[in-house]
């Protein structure tokens, strides 16, 4: 009788462990928290942008899908001699930035080609910390951006970037302050 109840037990115990494992493996990628240093390098030592106004450059950084959508706003914004929906700097929330020390984070997502990233910085001379979320995508270029999600904002970048007009630039001047350091 008790032959019969170990086997079941022993699978029952080796498929738990590979549950448990299997996350843990996945966030260890590190691919992924590789292109979020990359994008935020720059950020620690210097007050300039991370350029990614071309398709060709934005491709080094987001999904091809993202890509095309911040390419049809700057040529938008161009043709119109106006700015575009994209009048921040997604990676900082804002406008204008003073470097300061970035906690990176990125955790396994629901499948091993799937993650979630954070980064955390509080811009020198404000009291709150700022925290943006990304949805990171293992393609066969590498991990990229495939969305971006700022506390305080309901809509994503990607859904910043689908509005058929201008109303986007109606969002409170809080969500997006510009920072002047």
């Amino acid at each position: 009788m008790i032959k019969g109840r170990v086997f079941p037990t022993a699978v029952m115990l080796v498929g738990l462990l590979i549950a448990l494992l299997a996350p843990a493996s996945r966030a260890q990628d590190p691919g992924a928290r590789a292109l979020l240093q990359g994008v935020y390098a720059p950020c620690g030592k210097s007050d300039k942008a991370l350029d990614f106004a071309s398709e060709a450059k934005a491709a080094r950084y987001f999904v091809p899908a993202v890509a095309k959508l911040i390419a049809r706003d700057v040529a938008e914004a161009k043709r119109r001699q106006e700015v575009g929906r994209l009048d921040f700097d997604p990676f900082i929330a804002g406008q204008d930035w003073s470097p300061t020390k970035i906690e990176l984070r990125v955790a396994a997502g629901v499948s091993a080609d799937r993650a979630t990233g954070t980064a955390r910085f509080t811009v020198p001379g404000e009291k709150q910390p700022t925290t943006v979320t990304f949805d990171l995508v293992k393609t066969r270029a590498g991990w990229r951006i495939a969305d971006i999600h700022w506390a305080d904002q309901a809509d994503s970048l990607v859904a910043l970037l689908n509005k058929k007009n201008r109303a986007c630039h109606d969002r409170p001047a809080a969500v997006f302050r510009r920072r002047r350091i």
